[in-house]
């Protein structure tokens, strides 16, 4: 199956720290389908979609979803699905988001006057390569019991359907790392994590990055899978060269559902600590800028924290 292009609906419901701002934006989300609803053409595209997606969920639980996709026309229609699926939610997320930019700037200008309030959108604290799983049922490590009792313990089944993705980086070794996008079948309902297979010592991580559309809070620094990316970095050397340290904090990113190009890369190093700045194209106007720190006085460099902002592009 394709890599999604997209990604979730809820770009930047992750991004939002104001509340009310976050709520705003996730019921802009769903008006914006509605005002796509009137459009001309629209019906016809959404009875299509919903149409393929019930023919869909039937196949995938009568067959099993490798077994149905090994036929060429449901294939086909999937890959529809998940195309459609993903246009419909970019134009929400789209529309969404200009509409809570302008509600930001609203306020800001607000608090500015009455001196109530600071609101503000987005001040939160790979060189990766990607190619579609095409056969997951011979990835041995994902059949195993331990593989399976790992990704049940976070609600995971491989039995519904997945967009799948294999991330590879010089950085990874011969360790292994999966992408997942759930397939959409029906609007606003898709679920992304990673799973990384170390090699040595041989462990499972699950990398849980979004649910219901919305990526989780912090994803980027939670202690959890800063663990994961530095047990994969076991062995490794400490970079020497401003690429190699742009290729290290990229493929950290990736794992994380960010594997878009990144722009205007910037790296700093003092004492035992190097700091990779990174900007990646959220929209045409809206900038995530990222901030790896990592520490290189061991053997291996270890990742110690990840921040990132929301900026606009001039």
């Amino acid at each position: 199956m394709a890599k999604n292009r997209f990604g979730s609906g809820y770009q930047h419901g992750s991004e939002i720290t104001d509340n009310s701002l976050r709520k705003a934006y996730m019921m802009a989300h769903e008006f914006a389908h509605a005002e796509y609803a009137q459009t001309p053409g629209a019906e016809g595209v959404l009875k299509e979609f919903h149409k393929n997606g019930e023919f869909l969920e039937d196949k995938f639980e009568k067959l099993g979803v490798q077994p149905a996709l090994r036929d060429p026309e449901i294939k086909k229609l999937n890959q529809q699905q998940i195309d459609t699926g993903n246009r419909l939610e970019h134009q929400a997320h789209e529309r969404a988001w200009e509409v809570v930019t302008i509600m930001n700037r609203l306020l800001q200008v607000l608090c500015a006057l009455f001196t109530l309030c600071a609101a503000t959108v987005g001040q939160t604290a790979t060189d990766a390569s990607a190619v579609p799983c095409e056969k997951l049922p011979t990835i041995r490590e994902l059949t195993s019991k331990e593989a399976k009792r790992v990704l049940a313990a976070f609600g995971y089944n491989l039995r519904q359907p997945y967009d799948c993705t294999k991330l590879t980086s010089r950085w990874y070794g011969t360790s292994m790392v999966l992408l997942f996008r759930s397939v959409p079948t029906r609007l606003d309902d898709q679920t992304n994590f990673s799973v990384v297979f170390t090699s040595s010592p041989h462990e499972i991580w699950v990398l849980a990055i979004a649910s219901g559309m919305v990526e989780y809070p912090r994803v980027e620094s939670d202690p959890h899978n800063l663990a994961a990316f530095n047990a994969l970095l076991a062995g490794q050397t400490v970079p020497t060269t401003d690429p190699e340290w742009i290729s290290l904090a990229r493929s950290y990113l990736a794992i994380i559902g960010h594997e878009k190009a990144m722009l205007s890369p910037q790296i700093s190093c003092a004492g035992g600590e190097c700091t990779v700045e990174l900007s990646e194209q959220q929209s045409p106007q809206v900038l995530i800028q990222w901030a790896l720190s990592f520490d290189k006085t061991g053997r291996t460099a270890r990742l110690q924290d990840v921040s990132r902002e929301l900026g606009k592009r001039e």
